[in-house]
């Protein structure tokens, strides 16, 4: 008999996935501010670098180490999610020591095995309305 299955433990795979391109953007964005003031042209070519190209640098290498950080974490976190995890096998019981449980099945059929019973009695037989077996034949 198995298990029903259970959620997985931990956020859910959506909010893991808005993390990872939150983090993502942020990793971008560090890396371009860090380019901005020589891809624009805020600071020259060869002179020495003005307190805000420091700034800019420093800030937006802050911002690309912790988006680089959560980037890695948060793509751990999905890969985690979606790979199957192995369960460990359940100790071998023998036959003997548990009896079987009763399926839904046979519980059914211990419940309509009176319905069946009675309608048989009351069928007619032979007519129009008789219950037929799987090969046709007429049951008495």
């Amino acid at each position: 008999m198995s298990q029903p299955a259970r959620p997985p433990a931990g956020p859910p795979l959506t909010m893991l996935t808005l993390g990872l391109v939150a983090s993502i953007t942020a990793l971008l964005a560090g890396g371009w501010l860090m380019l901005a003031p020589f891809a624009l042209g805020y600071q020259p070519d060869g002179a020495a670098w003005s307190d805000a190209t420091v700034n800019d640098f420093v800030v937006s290498l802050v911002l690309l180490t912790l988006g680089l950080i959560a980037t890695i974490a948060f793509a751990a976190a999905v890969v985690g999610r979606l790979v199957p995890r192995r369960r460990p096998a359940a100790a071998a019981v023998t036959p003997a020591a548990v009896a079987p449980a009763p399926s839904a099945d046979d519980e059914l059929i211990t419940l309509l095995r009176p319905l069946v019973a009675a309608l048989e009695a009351d069928a007619p037989t032979g007519g129009p309305h008789a219950i037929r077996n799987a090969d046709s034949t007429v049951r008495p």
